[in-house]
């Protein structure tokens, strides 16, 4: 408990003090993987709330409504197919689903910016949060596909939506905790150029717990603006320029006496 409690008082200094987070140097490298895991633990939240909420509510629609108006179709040799002479478009609230088998609709004409889930006649694609995710139909082989089956898939997933949302969170949380260890291990690299020019003989471990600490602000800074559904441009840059800043903040603090641990 007093661990617990220790980490999230690190949490909150470290967002406007960089000598506690030169201080942090002395703490176990323990303490700083714990540190970096509530780091991603923190940054997933917003989104895997907002995600799930979003994913129940449309495979909830598409369960009701995308199954009734869907016309009768098939996906055979990797095409698909059906009656339809225009493509059909359904709102499905937080998304829009696109059904295109006269093959007008092309990647080219999806809104990037908005969920989407698209077949077209090639191709389904999802598109969330300005990325897209294409899988051609040749990809399930000789395999063919029928509205009714389509149905029937839609409602399995409906009934695992409690198995498939912690699935996904996991992941996320996996997949975020890496990219958070990655960054603290170029900034710890980041760091040794700062120590050096400032003279410091700090150890590579040190530099590491160090790091740790620098990307607490961005990450707090991001997480909010998720909270808020909010883009920021330029997000790539902002991370690295913001955790390098407090990175050289933090190694000033450090003592020039310091010196490296026999």
């Amino acid at each position: 408990m007093l661990l617990v409690m220790n980490i999230f008082k690190l949490l909150y200094k470290s967002i406007y003090s960089p000598k506690d987070i030169a201080r942090f140097r002395h703490e176990s490298v323990g303490k700083a993987v714990l540190y970096i895991f509530l780091l991603s633990l923190i940054a997933i939240l917003p989104i895997s709330v907002y995600l799930s909420l979003s994913f129940v509510q449309t495979v909830k629609i598409a369960k009701e409504e995308v199954a009734e108006q869907l016309p009768p179709f098939s996906i055979e040799n990797g095409i698909l197919k059906s009656e339809l002479n225009a493509p059909l478009e359904i709102d499905l609230g937080d998304a829009l689903f696109i059904f295109d088998s006269t093959g007008e609709t092309t990647l080219n004409d999806l809104d990037l910016s908005i969920n989407q889930i698209a077949f077209l006649k090639e191709e389904m694609v999802l598109t969330s949060f300005g990325t897209y995710n294409q899988y051609a139909y040749s990809m399930f082989g000789e395999l063919t596909i029928t509205g009714e089956e389509l149905t029937h898939f839609i409602n399995g997933i409906y009934s695992m939506l409690n198995i498939i949302i912690p699935i996904f969170a996991i992941m996320l949380f996996l997949f975020t905790a890496i990219g958070k260890f990655i960054q603290v291990f170029i900034l710890s690299f980041i760091g040794k150029l700062f120590a050096n020019r400032a003279n410091l003989s700090l150890l590579y471990k040190d530099l590491w717990k160090i790091s740790a600490c620098s990307i607490t602000l961005i990450t707090m800074f991001f997480t909010i603006m998720d909270a808020l559904n909010t883009q920021v441009p330029f997000s790539f840059s902002i991370n690295w320029i913001v955790s390098i800043i407090v990175l050289y903040l933090a190694i000033k603090e450090v003592p020039k006496t310091e010196k490296i641990e026999k």
